[in-house]
């Protein structure tokens, strides 16, 4: 039996590879891990309960502060200071407490952007505007494929994971105004006041690109479809929603 033999330059470039192999290797797994604590971040500390992680807390603070400025309304925090062994029980019985608060609360109970109610009374509002003063208006109606099979394969944990970074994405990207709300299970309207049919595309584009960078360690890639949908003149508001309705399904079933 002969034993292969490899000249010095060819063991070189192997050895060469093999480092180089190595160190993409542990640059994705630093990658990967990076991301699961970001994820980690935006969980839940208990699945099913408004209950947040205090890294998610700080974030919901400051964004909920803007939103008080920019609506002129008011918000309060209410701060509690119990025993160790008190502190679970006390978070459950607030926690049920909080579902009371849902008929009046104008927020998705899953994720940072407006309930389907709050968001027509606000489209409704910029839609009146834009007719009154002869503004533009624009909106981006987007859907999010694989949140049912992320809840199906991985849970309630993978599912909060993509609303998390949906809405964390499109809100940091996005001005003060603009507003973001849940239509549906995995639909969403992205409402762009002052906004010409060429600038809903150009903010498309950008949402597109930055959404696809995003890449959660359960679900991959971030998959998202969009799609532009802009009210034409002297179309009553009620027609207008409609369109959007079929323009969400057609997304949706694309």
């Amino acid at each position: 039996m002969v034993a292969p033999q490899s000249d010095t330059p060819t063991l070189i470039f192997l050895l060469a590879s093999l480092i180089i192999l190595s160190l993409i290797a542990l640059s994705r797994a630093q990658q990967l891990i990076d991301m699961d604590v970001a994820i980690r971040q935006r969980l839940r500390l208990i699945p099913g309960l408004n209950l947040w992680a205090e890294e998610q807390l700080l974030r919901d603070i400051l964004r909920k502060q803007r939103r008080c400025q920019r609506e002129g309304t008011h918000a309060e925090i209410f701060i509690l200071h119990m025993k160790r062994h008190q502190l679970w029980p006390t978070a459950h019985e607030l926690c049920d407490l909080t579902h009371m608060l849902r008929a009046t609360d104008p927020n998705d109970s899953d994720c940072n952007a407006y309930h389907i109610d709050t968001l027509k009374e606000r489209l409704h509002s910029e839609y009146q505007r834009a007719e009154m003063l002869n503004k533009q208006l624009a909106l981006l109606v987007l859907h999010l494929p694989q949140l049912d099979m992320a809840e199906e394969q991985f849970g309630q944990r993978a599912k909060t994971a993509l609303l998390g970074a949906l809405c964390s994405e499109v809100n940091s990207r996005c001005r003060d105004h603009d507003v973001l709300g849940r239509t549906s299970n995995a639909t969403f309207w992205l409402v762009l006041p002052d906004t010409s049919e060429s600038g809903a595309l150009l903010v498309r584009e950008r949402l597109q690109w930055a959404l696809s960078r995003c890449v959660l360690v359960e679900t991959g890639q971030l998959g998202v479809r969009i799609a532009a949908c802009i009210p034409t003149r002297a179309e009553s508001f009620e027609r207008y929603l409609s369109r959007l309705e079929a323009r969400g399904a057609a997304i949706a079933h694309a």
